[in-house]
């Protein structure tokens, strides 16, 4: 046949090794839209992105869940032009390229075949399915389907296609991230470099704000003689994966996709026990709801495309999964957890059908497998665009979020013995190319809002600029006699910074030059620092920031736990008796006073701190550069 033509893949996806273990792998090109002028999809491994172009936007969906719940389907049936309803799929959706790339992290010597447990696909760690469509078609699609998301208006002007890349992560990889981020434990595996793997992962589940969950209800449930129950492991691990989901994605919508819904009766007041036994909160049911325009919508499509007859059959196999028993209770066990964590939104929660469960082969076609169902993946796809995606309050907001990111990445980069306190333009500009294609604005826009960023976090109380070239804060300190502000020389220039490594010795480690002005720091105390950063607070912060041109914690528990940072900041200040003859404890104070400054705003309190050293109640005199096997230059400046 013609789409036959198109295909570069073999039917039973082969496992091959890869970069980071085993991979399978298809691709499609439409025979005959596909050509020259067509962007290719190109895949180097599952973790690589496609970049926008000035005609190409991307647009990223990340899809995770349970094993065997439908996920690889899902992101395959794009590339499957092997099957009997491939052509029905292209014909809701004109599909001009598509590739799928499908990872498992195991050592060399692992069995390849060993790594299916339901063909044809191996247990999937990451996977990665993208297809290429017009500008035009995506837009008709949407509009048919009631996505009232996107539109012709939604992208540049110079846009010619649009690329859907969504990004797969399975079970076993899900739980090797909540044990990462629970534990920061990073696992040594360097045939797979599975630590690199974890570090790219968090940082998608960080930018990706399109979520679709799929839940495998059969195997979230065991069948008892009084119906179906829940599973206490599996669902304490459905716990903690919701859980990592709401400490590192911030503010995101999760479409829920629940799979394999068995038809029989459930247990109701065993699972609410064994829910609450396990959550430690009420399994909660909530109203049903009145069907909304997008399905609606999507009856129409279903009835121009199907016939009445057709699209009636699949909307009542689609209501009889809706209204089983253990979908409605797999429904209130997510939207329960869900309440836990109110950063993230609930974009729906859908019994899925993505598979022709009641086909039937026959005659030579016996041995055929159960085909796609093309209304089911261009429904649950439709349902993903549909979500309620968080919006920022325009690029600047935007911008600010992702310098705290850049920060609290370049800090943890630090070696051994250092500490990286400062972020330059230059920072940013490597942080936004290593993530281009998950960010919600292009990388260059991005770049150029770095300045204004910068501007927002040092006036709004939370970041510092430096002392010139040098590593120190630009932070006056006034003597205690006098009210003298100390102001010694700096040698603001990029020379003085190309002279040699320009770092300040404190406790036995260094800080790395600052780079000049246009570098920012956010507070060097680890405590105060990780509170501001953490991703579960960076959308708060930089929108208080940018609307308020301020920060301070609105929960009492966390003003009260800035103003014991600030108690033990200060603290520490006054009991610095080595400020009288050491130098380089001037380092110190200058970190010491712009922390106590931002721990008492971040409190609602005054910062009210009056540093005295030794019975003089004098700073140690001459305060001026010196030199040292660091080679320092510079101390503190005037404000």
């Amino acid at each position: 046949s013609t789409v036959m033509a198109g295909v570069v893949a073999a039917a039973d996806l082969p496992i091959e090794r890869g970069k980071f273990g085993y991979e399978q792998r298809t691709c499609y090109h439409h025979p005959d839209l596909f050509d020259e002028d067509v962007p290719e999809l190109i895949l180097e491994s599952p973790l690589s992105c496609l970049d926008p172009s000035s005609t190409t936007a991307v647009l990223p969906i990340l899809v995770l869940g349970d094993q065997n719940a439908g996920k690889s389907t899902f992101l395959h049936a794009f590339t499957h032009a092997q099957d009997r309803n491939f052509l029905r799929l292209t014909s809701f959706l004109p599909v001009l390229s598509s590739a799928f790339v499908n990872g498992r992290f195991l050592p060399a010597d692992a069995d390849p075949e060993a790594l299916r447990d339901e063909a044809p696909f191996m247990d999937t760690d990451v996977a990665r399915g993208t297809f290429l469509l017009t500008a035009s078609s995506f837009c008709f699609y949407c509009g048919e389907y009631g996505v009232t998301t996107f539109d012709a208006s939604s992208f540049p002007p110079l846009t010619e296609f649009v690329a859907v890349q969504m990004t797969e992560f399975g079970g076993d990889h899900l739980d090797r991230l909540v044990k990462y981020v629970e534990e920061n434990k990073e696992p040594q595996q360097t045939d797979a470099e599975l630590g690199e793997v974890l570090r790219r992962s968090v940082t998608i589940l960080e930018t990706n704000k399109r979520v679709a969950y799929f839940v495998n209800c059969a195997a979230l449930l065991e069948t008892t003689k009084n119906g179906w129950c829940l599973k206490q492991d599996e669902l304490s691990k459905l716990k903690r994966r919701i859980g990592m989901l709401g400490a590192t994605m911030g503010a995101a919508s999760i479409l829920f996709q629940v799979s394999r819904v068995p038809r029989d009766a459930v247990d109701k007041e065993t699972c609410a026990r064994t829910f609450t036994q396990v959550c430690g909160c009420d399994l909660t049911s909530p109203e049903a709801e009145d069907p909304s325009e997008q399905d609606k919508a999507i009856g129409q499509v279903l009835e121009d495309e199907l016939g009445k007859e057709g699209a009636a059959k699949e909307l009542e196999a689609r209501h009889e999964l809706n209204t089983a028993p253990a979908f409605l209770l797999v429904r209130d066990v997510v939207m329960s957890l869900m309440a836990e964590h109110p950063s993230l939104s609930i974009a729906g929660v859908h019994a899925t059908r993505n598979l022709q469960e009641d086909f039937r082969p026959q005659g030579e076609n016996c041995s055929e497998g159960v085909p796609l169902s093309a209304a089911g993946v261009t429904i649950t796809l439709a349902r993903l665009l549909s979500g309620t995606v968080p919006e920022v309050a325009g690029g600047v907001q935007c911008a600010v979020e992702h310098v705290l990111r850049c920060c609290r990445e370049v800090r943890e980069s630090s070696k051994e013995g250092e500490v990286n306190l400062w972020v330059s333009q230059h920072d940013f500009g490597e942080y936004l190319e290593e993530r281009e294609g998950h960010l919600p604005m292009p990388g260059p826009a991005l770049l150029q809002l770095f300045s204004q960023a910068c501007d927002i976090l040092v006036t709004g109380g939370l970041a510092v600029r430096t002392a010139g070239f040098s590593a120190l804060p630009a932070v006056g300190v006034r003597r205690a006699s006098t009210g003298e502000t100390l102001a010694p020389v700096v040698e603001d220039t990029p020379a003085a910074a190309a002279s040699g490594p320009m770092m300040v010795a404190r406790g036995g480690g260094v800080v790395q030059q600052g780079g000049g002005s246009a570098a920012i720091a956010l507070p060097w105390c680890e405590e105060l620092f990780e509170v501001l950063t953490r991703e579960s607070a960076v959308l708060a912060v930089a929108e208080q920031v940018v609307e308020t041109g301020t920060f301070k914690f609105v929960s009492p528990d966390m003003q009260s736990e800035a103003k014991n940072m600030a108690t033990g900041i200060a603290s520490k200040l006054r009991s610095c008796g080595a400020l009288q003859q050491d130098p380089w404890d001037l380092c110190t104070v200058a970190w010491g006073a712009f922390d106590y400054k931002v721990a008492c705003q971040c409190a609602g309190m005054e910062a009210d701190l009056n540093l005295q050293a030794g019975s003089a109640g004098q700073l140690p005199e001459p305060w001026s550069p010196v030199e040292s096997e660091t080679k320092v230059v510079a101390t503190i400046v005037q404000e």
